[in-house]
């Protein structure tokens, strides 16, 4: 029989001497809140490929046995508690929760419990025991993402239902969705069809890195792709089912070049109109501030409302060059109209003014990445953090903002991971004598900076890993980069800093790589 091996590390795990059996004649039932009926209905789902097993979910007492008193309503950020406790006693298993997303989180734990052949998605030969054991847990902290970008390189919606899947094994409660930048426009809008017939497609993809192999190179082949509306809900309720959330992201008004190759009139005037770009780094294609243009992104915003329930939207707002709104005329003029001061950065600063009235309009909250602070804008608006340490963070909480740890020295996992860097996959680093970002390094990731004060650290809503995909062109290349830097990071996340040890974590790793191993993912095999 396995060794309990459970990643995130819970709060209490007790083993009580005896033996749990799963067979045909058992049962998954309910009792109290319906909610705990639809998690009992998911649990005999996850069950039914690998074990044979059309197990009956029935109301009262069965062999599994949810139960939930009531579930409590969403907090601001969305979530509900997530504690519950598991006990496996003589021959039977109570699962109790403090909301149905705690019940979800449960299930993953009991999945961790059987041997890993219970990751199957056939019948598997194999007797579905595990050690009687008592276990309580509850996370650290509830904002726990993984970002995707599917913009440099698409991936087909049944790929991303996997990672959504393999993220809801680690107990991630958010999916951030990076769907639209310069290379590729990967989401359906109805009222501006071109943004996928020509925004999601680009002529040819750079070969090697983007600085360091020069003269650039491409490949000659077409790449694209995009997500039908129908697929953007198929998505999201495949999410909710699993308690994660789905923040999609839609980045204007720089890294933008994909929608103004769709739509020129967006864009500066120039003579040529750009193409979908074919490189990576940052573009000086920007959009244009007209009236009409940021009529239609809010128009695009409130299509994207309808397809997301989320509470929180990501408007990018990075990397936003200022060059061709510097030497423009027309740019000056509409400050004026506006009664816009100072440099051309500041139009962005209005721009995102605008979108937070129309966001506060439709009961949502804005979220967008560091360079949306510049000038007087102040809101609590969410500001992903891409750095980690140094005062920024005290000023940033101190004008009102919230703030979401993505600090790239740790979790951006589009680094190399192991040494030499350059026996690697292509990864991101420019100096191929950089210290890799390997798992031990994530594993030692701490969200709280020491030096704030507990009211400054309220304001850190959670953290999350970021996979940027100019050098991650398919799923194989993703599940190397993401596992198990993704599973660390899960722990780092969820595990009280007290009962998180590495010799300890990499431990039962050993065992996860079984699970991963059963379910064909390609995790990386050095630690």
């Amino acid at each position: 029989m396995n060794k309990i091996a459970i990643i995130p590390q819970p709060k209490k795990v007790q083993e009580l001497g005896g033996v749990f059996a799963l067979n045909s004649d058992a049962t998954i039932a309910w009792n109290g809140n319906e909610a705990a009926k639809k998690e009992a209905e998911f649990l005999a789902e996850y069950l039914r490929p690998a074990t044979g097993f059309a197990l009956p979910v029935v109301e009262g007492e069965g062999t599994i046995t949810f139960s939930l008193a009531n579930e409590p309503e969403e907090n601001d950020m969305g979530f509900r508690p997530e504690g519950h406790k598991i006990v496996a006693k003589d021959g039977k298993v109570l699962i109790t929760g403090e909301s149905s997303s705690a019940l979800g989180r449960a299930i993953q734990t009991l999945r961790q419990l059987f041997p890993a052949e219970i990751y199957a998605s056939t019948k598997q030969a194999v007797a579905w025991e595990f050690s009687e054991v008592e276990i309580e847990d509850k996370p650290e902290l509830q904002w726990r993402g993984m970002h995707l970008d599917v913009s440099r390189h698409f991936s087909p919606k049944d790929e991303v239902l996997r990672f959504i899947e393999l993220i809801a094994q680690h107990k991630y409660s958010i999916f951030h969705w990076h769907l639209t930048d310069d290379q590729g426009w990967r989401i359906e809008i109805k009222k501006y069809p071109k943004l996928t017939e020509v925004g999601a497609w680009r002529k040819e993809t750079l070969i090697g890195h983007d600085h360091r192999d020069k003269p650039h190179r491409f490949d000659g082949k077409p790449h694209g792709g995009f997500y039908t509306q129908e697929e953007v809900k198929e998505i999201v309720a495949y999410a909710a089912r699993r308690h994660i959330v789905v923040i999609p992201e839609i980045n204007t008004p720089g890294h933008a070049q994909a929608m103004i190759a769709a739509y020129p009139e967006f864009g500066m005037a120039s003579l040529t109109t750009p193409e979908v770009r074919t490189r990576w780094h940052i573009s000086h294609h920007v959009l244009n501030m007209e009236d009409a243009t940021v009529e239609a992104c809010k128009d695009i915003w409130r299509e994207v409302f309808t397809l997301f329930p989320s509470k929180y939207c990501h408007i990018g707002g990075d990397e936003c060059p200022t060059n061709m709104w510097d030497d423009s005329k027309r740019v000056y003029e509409l400050m004026i109209q506006r009664g816009i001061k100072g440099d051309p950065r500041n139009l962005q600063c209005w721009y995102t003014g605008e979108l937070n009235k129309l966001f506060k309009e439709h009961g949502r909250r804005m979220i967008g990445w560091a360079e949306i602070t510049h000038g007087d804008f102040n809101d609590t608006t969410v500001i992903p953090a891409w750095w980690w340490g140094g005062t920024d963070y005290i000023k940033l909480i101190d004008r009102g903002f919230n703030i979401i740890q993505c600090a790239n020295q740790f979790l951006y996992f589009d680094y190399a991971q192991c040494a030499p860097i350059d026996e690697e996959p292509l990864a991101i680093n420019l100096d191929p004598t950089q210290s890799p970002y390997s798992t031990e390094h994530v594993y030692s990731f701490v969200p709280y900076p020491s030096y704030l004060t507990e009211e400054q650290k309220s304001h850190i809503l959670g953290c999350q890993g970021q996979l940027w995909r100019e050098y991650i062109p398919n799923m194989a290349h993703l599940e190397y980069m993401a596992f198990p830097r993704a599973t660390a990071l899960a722990e780092v996340l969820w595990s009280e800093k007290s009962r998180r040890n590495y010799r300890c974590f990499l431990k039962r790793l050993a065992t996860h790589r079984a699970r991963f191993d059963v379910q064909g993912v390609n995790a990386c095999d050095r630690p």
